[in-house]
């Protein structure tokens, strides 16, 4: 091997090392030193890696406990220098790039390092569950939707999305990341459309933070709102330049508001922000923009609507295009997936609902001013619109989305078809907040005709005698096509980009080919197929209350369509705005309602949710191995249902399992409930099996019974099988859960505390508390409040990890981990600003109604607290 060698040395308190390297992964050797590290010696590299001497330099990952270091090793000289230093975490080395991963506090920075031991910054990886974004050195940026808000204290001007227009260049980021040409072209041709789109002139400078016009919410209303129309006091600054308007954001939907007499340079002004709510969530994002349309902070805040509009109506048009003027194109399944799409919401909603269906020759160019039309006209602010489209789609040569209309032209696609920015016109026309584009065709997600070849070829393996019929997208022949991962990237890029979206969520058929399939039981396009039983049969339903939202039906959709389509085709998430979330549809009797599991590990490890994910894979995921996690979950010895007679050890067990997994290769999971009393567990979840080979599917429910030994691990194991009902807990595991009827959980308590939602904790509290910082008198709601802000700004980096809550009668614990950074904290051995870090307990007394009126923590820089005795866990 030439140049540098990853090798990762790993130093455990037994005095063994773990060591990683080409030749020998996973390997334990001896200890060849102390445990902790030292300098290495020729032997030591020699113990280490027996052919380390002959290179010219090697990468060692000293990891421990509390952190770790890169060290460059030259092996000729027996000299070190050091490349990075962190002090949590775990490393990541990529070979084919020579990138190292460093951890740091909620993202990582990648360091290239050359044959010569040379580091070099290539970009920081921030991650979290709502998304990622990549950042290079020079500050521009992209990601997925809404990534901005990963970056909002990374920046000195105190966020990003104001800055978005400068910054956020896709194609400049693949190309410094080494992507191929082609791709990086098409990237920055998306941009160049954005901007074109938004007026916007890229050689004008970025504004410096002191130029940002600034925006103040003098006084939040009362969290709970009754009436439809909100009135506050803002008040606005100009800085470099006079402010004009200001941007209301409703739940995604964004109104530029002008005001009657602007704000001079230098000075400031108060006025009233006049809101319009709706029952339900709020949220609400309010920023002054100045003469030239720059944008400045975000005030942002949640209200919650009770009572004001508990009649929502559904406005869905659906258009549908099987039958086309040129008849080369017809489609089989298109137009009959619209009528059954439109069938299926208008049994869930019954009198709630207006449709628009539109087939065939219906469908035109100019059919669109009726869409746009029945969408303005009728929805309310608190009404939901969703436009639905099936048939062929493509890129025109202008590498705009084409909905192929039914007098569409291949060699005229622009002309004769239906551009997307039209379609997206339609709904944002419309005055309710609710929209929802779904996009049954081809190039929803892209792909290229090869690709779909290759679907086609599949026809005789699909599931339930299924064979494949049509593919719905098709070649421009006035453009030359690239390859399917350039058009994919394309299009979810062009979607990403601020702006490009105007308030609506779109949700496509794939990051594949979209294609139909027929058997004797449907006859639908497979996207079609799993929005009808996710919405219809609420198998989208994730936490079985009786809602299926936009949230639950994307990762519904992303989970069964690669299932029916043995993992060619994955559906696209073209855009998403957690702020739009809405309930697609409601059932009048919900199924039990879902637990979820809130592990303690100060007990004794036993977490049912690991157990179910451990269960649906066969093979490693994550970096975890699957079997490993269910071999720790059983004792040595096991009676165990299925082997009579005598007990079972833990490998007869896990060769159970296997075998299962060997019948049935595609499974599917759902922790549905969770509880425990003493030392018996009980885990209800639903399951979805099948095999290709043999054409057999199962469907039902299992709800599996623990009996638990003194170290925690499964001694006994029951399981009860029902293929129609979903199986309850037993009363005396109900009456443990001991349920506290909130409609906050600790959970959402933790999560507005990482993300500053003051006012979301405000309806934790009672009107009095007994607060621990606040001594000799009980103090009121707005006092914590300001309390806990004080924190907000001093730390304005905060990571929470949940790690047990309980409760028994009106006391309730929560722990959790903590890492907090300050820009005036302290300086590491590094010049870098450390964050602290440790664990809380939370002790909570409640009153009748469920709010907070006696508050206290104790706080632990080493060892995780521990759950007081007598204290179910939360299934939260």
């Amino acid at each position: 091997m030439n140049g540098l060698v990853s090798t990762i040395s790993i130093h455990f308190p037994s005095g063994k090392t773990v060591y990683y390297g080409d030749g020998e992964k996973g390997e334990v050797i001896p200890k060849c030193g102390e445990a902790k590290r030292r300098e290495m010696t020729a032997d030591d590299l020699a113990a280490l890696y027996p052919c380390g001497k002959n290179e010219k330099s090697m990468l060692l990952l000293y990891s421990g406990f509390k952190g770790g270091q890169a060290v460059i090793f030259d092996a000729k000289t027996l000299k070190s220098h050091e490349i990075a230093y962190w002090r949590e975490g775990s490393p990541l080395w990529l070979e084919a790039k020579r990138w190292l991963f460093v951890p740091r506090m909620g993202y990582y920075e990648v360091i290239q390092i050359n044959e010569k031991g040379e580091g070099k910054h290539m970009f920081s990886f921030y991650y979290a569950k709502r998304g990622y974004a990549i950042v290079l050195p020079n500050g521009l940026y992209t990601g997925s939707p809404g990534c901005e808000s990963l970056l909002q204290y990374r920046n000195e001007t105190g966020g990003m999305e104001r800055l978005s227009r400068w910054r956020n260049r896709p194609g400049e980021v693949l190309e410094a990341l080494g992507g191929e040409p082609d791709s990086v072209k098409l990237l920055k041709e998306a941009t160049a459309r954005w901007h074109r789109k938004i007026h916007f002139d890229p050689s004008t400078s970025e504004p410096s933070s002191s130029e940002l016009p600034v925006l103040e919410v003098k006084q939040l209303p009362s969290l709970f709102a009754s009436s439809p129309s909100v009135s506050l006091p803002i008040s606005m600054t100009a800085t470099a330049r006079p402010i004009n308007q200001y941007a209301l954001k409703i739940n995604g939907v964004v109104t530029n508001v002008p005001l009657k007499h602007p704000v001079a340079t230098g000075q400031s002004s108060l006025i009233n922000c006049e809101l319009e709510i709706t029952d339900g969530t709020n949220w609400i994002e309010i920023r002054a923009i100045d003469t030239n349309g720059i944008m400045g902070n975000a005030a942002r805040f949640r209200l919650i609507g009770q009572g004001i509009s508990p009649q929502k109506t559904l406005y869905l048009v659906s258009l549908g295009v099987s039958s086309y003027k040129d008849s080369s194109l017809n489609l089989r399944y298109a137009a009959k997936d619209a009528v059954d799409f439109t069938s299926t919401m208008k049994a869930l909603y019954g009198n709630n609902i207006r449709v628009l269906t539109l087939t065939d020759a219906a469908v035109t160019r100019n059919s669109l001013e009726q869409v746009r039309e029945f969408l303005s006209n009728g929805p309310k602010t608190g009404d939901s619109v969703i436009l639905y489209c099936a048939g062929h789609g493509v890129l025109d040569d202008q590498w705009q989305y084409v909905f192929a209309s039914h007098e569409f032209d291949p060699e005229h696609p622009a002309e004769t078809g239906i551009l997307i920015d039209d379609l997206k016109g339609c709904l944002t026309a419309s005055n309710a907040r609710n929209r929802l584009l779904l996009m049954d065709t081809c190039h929803a997600g892209m792909i290229g005709e090869e690709d779909e070849a290759k679907l086609a070829r599949l026809g005789a393996e699909l599931p339930n005698g299924s064979s494949l019929v049509m593919t719905r997208g098709m070649k421009v022949k006035a453009i030359p096509q690239p390859d399917a991962e350039q058009k994919k990237r394309y299009i979810e890029e062009m979607f990403s980009l601020s702006s490009g979206t105007e308030g609506l969520a779109i949700l496509g058929a794939s990051g594949g080919g979209e294609f139909a399939q027929e058997s004797g039981e449907w006859n639908n396009g497979v996207f079609t197929r799993c929005l009808i039983e996710g919405l219809r049969d609420e198998l989208a339903d994730d936490n079985a209350d009786g809602i299926v939202n936009i949230g639950e039906l994307k990762n519904y959709i992303a989970r069964k369509v690669p299932e029916m389509t043995r993992g060619q085709q994955k559906p696209s998430l073209v855009s998403y705005d957690p702020d739009q979330e809405f309930a697609v549809a409601r059932s009048a009797n919900p199924k039990q309602k879902k637990l979820t599991w809130v592990l303690d590990m100060s007990d004794d490890g036993i977490n049912p949710a690991n157990y179910i994910a451990a269960r649906k894979e066969a093979d490693s995921s994550g970096g975890i191995d699957n079997v490993d996690v269910l071999k720790s979950m059983f004792a040595d010895e096991v009676d165990y249902q299925y082997i009579k007679g005598r007990s079972a050890s833990r490998s007869e067990v896990i060769a159970d399992i296997e075998d299962g997994w060997s019948k049935w290769p595609m499974r599917s999971y759902d922790l549905l409930a969770a509880g425990r009393k003493g030392k018996t567990v009980e885990v209800v979840y639903s399951y979805s099996l099948s095999n290709y080979e043999t054409k057999k599917e199962a469907k039902g429910f299992t709800k599996e019974t623990w009996t638990l030994d003194d170290h925690g691990k499964i001694a006994v194991w029951r399981e009860q099988v029902s293929r129609k009902k979903v199986p309850a807990l037993s009363p005396m595991i109900l009456n443990a859960v001991n349920h506290s009827g909130r409609k906050y959980s600790p959970l959402e308590y933790l999560e507005c505390r990482q993300n500053g939602y003051v006012n979301i904790l405000a309806g934790f509290f009672a009107d009095e508390v007994d607060y621990q910082y606040i001594k000799g008198k009980k103090v009121s709601r707005e006092d914590i409040v300001k309390d806990i802000a004080k924190g907000f700004q001093k730390w304005v980096q905060r990571r929470y990890e949940m790690v047990a809550a309980g409760r028994k009668g009106n006391t309730v614990e929560v722990i959790y981990s903590f890492s907090l950074l300050s820009p005036n904290g302290p300086k590491g051995k590094y010049g870098s600003i450390e964050p602290i870090s440790g664990y809380t307990k939370e002790t909570w007394t409640l009153d009748d109604d469920g709010k907070i009126i006696k508050w206290r923590e104790s706080i632990s820089k080493k060892g995780v607290p521990s759950l007081s005795p007598g204290l179910f866990v939360i299934c939260l």
